[in-house]
């Protein structure tokens, strides 16, 4: 069975990437794809890797990554508007494949209309699934998806009350990252937070008022994307709001995005995949280290003492974030915000620990780090589990089953 996985990543990441490999650009696209999924970042090849032992050939296709997706087009002889170079080569890239299933990961950068299209033009498409982890504004690509797949359960409740086919899938961790980072380095990080700091309803404004209590009383080290803004950036802000919302409210109308690309000043906006951020409270801008990514990212974790997490605002009720399993993956022992869940997921001061407010979590890490004996013994039980229970591997099965269950319908 054939799938293709869409996905985008973050602009961020892509320049960073590119940066720090700068001769990658010139590569055919087969060994920047390679050299890409090496480096671990977000889903990277996980599910391609995890989804082939249970029947699935899959082609990831990584939409916004320019060098990447121009290096398959001009290997293929393929054409397209260089204006709407990302949903043109991803187009023909699904043309070629001649997928059974298609997986949009990223639905803030699709569109109602486009996903019409791909099912017009590829009629081996029996089944379009979507993922929501995060919040969407324009709904209507939701609509055109088979199934819909979250690892936030408030959501997936949410999604079957609108009327949608919709499950629950946790994230996982792939266990190749292992072999891939210094295992033998020295946790020289007393306590790390890795993420986004997101100022916007239903983001992380929970989190930003926890990290401004905890900085009061721990040594804690924020790594997050929200660390530098450039100063184009900040002076273009207001006006890519505008354009993103107002281009957002026509996609929600159906206005296909060839008459977006026709709208004199919205033709760059037209394509916007990532909502503009919210400044960084300056409160905080003076404890922000630069951002760390994929196997970067995957480092830092492993050389933490001690790794604090906290949800996403939309998920006020559940643990079901990546950095539950990307911690405990590496072995660092796991501070996390309680939820009603978190024992299926984890025991809780056993595996993990748990938090409520700022003061206990302030306590419990002074507390792993004077006792590093414990927080080891609690940093190996964690991986343990994960290494047992939540693995893509094991969510490879889950995902199988799902599907299973809608093609025996048609």
């Amino acid at each position: 069975m054939k799938l293709a996985r869409l996905t985008t990543l973050y602009p961020s990441y892509i320049k960073y990437y590119y940066a720090r490999n700068p001769v990658l650009k010139s590569e055919p696209y087969d060994v920047q794809q390679s050299h890409i999924h090496y480096d671990a970042f977000g889903w990277a090849d996980f599910w391609s890797h995890a989804l082939k032992p249970v029947g699935f050939e899959v082609r990831e296709i990584e939409m916004n990554v320019k060098p990447l997706q121009i290096a398959w087009a001009r290997e293929k002889n393929i054409r397209f508007n260089s204006k709407r170079w990302i949903y043109d080569i991803a187009e023909a890239q699904i043309e070629n494949f001649q997928p059974d299933i298609v997986f949009i990961h990223e639905l803030r950068g699709t569109t109602a209309s486009w996903i019409q299209r791909l099912r017009e033009k590829n009629p081996s498409i029996k089944l379009i699934i979507g993922w929501y982890g995060a919040p969407i504004l324009d709904t209507s690509a939701i609509k055109e998806c088979d199934v819909m797949l979250s690892c936030i359960p408030e959501v997936v409740s949410q999604l079957r009350n609108d009327g949608m086919e919709a499950h629950h899938l946790n994230h996982a961790f792939d266990p190749r990252i292992l072999d891939r980072i210094d295992r033998t380095h020295d946790q020289h990080i007393d306590v790390s937070f890795i993420g986004q700091i997101i100022r916007s309803n239903r983001f992380h404004l929970a989190r930003e008022k926890l990290l401004l209590e905890l900085l009061k009383k721990t040594n804690l080290q924020i790594y997050t994307p929200s660390a530098y803004i450039p100063l184009s950036k900040k002076l273009t802000t207001p006006v890519r709001y505008t354009a993103y919302y107002l281009i957002q409210a026509l996609k929600y109308m159906s206005v296909p995005e060839q008459t977006l690309q026709k709208i004199p000043g919205l033709r760059n906006a037209a394509i916007l995949y990532e909502k503009p951020l919210a400044f960084v409270n300056p409160q905080l801008k003076p404890y922000l280290n630069k951002e760390v990514y994929g196997l970067e990212m995957f480092q830092t974790l492993h050389d933490s003492k001690v790794t604090w997490n906290n949800h996403i605002d939309i998920s006020k009720d559940s643990a079901s974030n990546m950095r539950l399993y990307e911690a405990t993956g590496v072995g660092t022992c796991l501070i996390t915000d309680w939820k009603p869940n978190i024992q299926d997921l984890f025991e809780p001061d056993t595996e993990v620990v748990t938090y409520r407010n700022a003061d206990e979590c302030a306590e419990k890490v002074t507390w792993l780090l004077e006792n590093p004996e414990e927080s080891i013994k609690i940093a190996d039980a964690g991986q343990t589990r994960t290494l047992r229970e939540h693995t893509f591997g094991q969510r490879a099965k889950q995902f199988r089953t799902i599907i299973d269950t809608y093609l025996s319908k048609q």
